[in-house]
């Protein structure tokens, strides 16, 4: 923490950082206009650029502050959707990939349930292999 007191600035810095933190997780109830103004007069250069970039889009962070909504649920469908394609990347074109995201939307599941089908099969035929081999029932190693 020799840094810290050493630079005032950077001191002040952390100090606004971590109340944003604590605004962001709920724990503080601050309005985030007193942020903004303390840290356009007391953060460095960067911090005084990203609260004037916050300032000038303060209703949705407002928003995003006051509300419990959350977009990460669309957000996870599109990254499964952009997965899809990447894995598809130049192997066939669009009524393929229709397909493909059409099949994980009606099956999600459809990939374990197939596994559990062939591990169940592999184990009775190792079963049935050994009992032949062997003449008693049971699968021993």
């Amino acid at each position: 923490m020799a840094t810290v007191t050493a630079i005032p600035e950077l001191g002040d810095s952390l100090k606004l950082a971590s109340e944003l933190l604590e605004m962001t997780r709920g724990s503080s109830k601050a309005p985030l206009s007193d942020w903004l103004v303390r840290a356009e007069a007391r953060g460095s250069r960067l911090v005084q650029s990203f609260a004037e970039a916050l300032r000038t889009d303060a209703a949705a962070v407002q928003a995003e502050l006051s509300t419990s909504w959350s977009n990460g649920p669309v957000e996870g469908q599109v990254n499964r959707l952009k997965t899809i394609k990447r894995s598809m990347y130049g192997r066939a074109g669009l009524a393929l990939l229709r397909a493909r995201v059409r099949a994980k939307l009606c099956f999600p599941s459809l990939r374990s349930h197939f596994w559990a089908i062939v591990a169940e099969l592999a184990s009775e035929a190792r079963t049935e292999d050994y009992t032949a081999i062997s003449g008693t029932s049971g699968f021993r190693f």
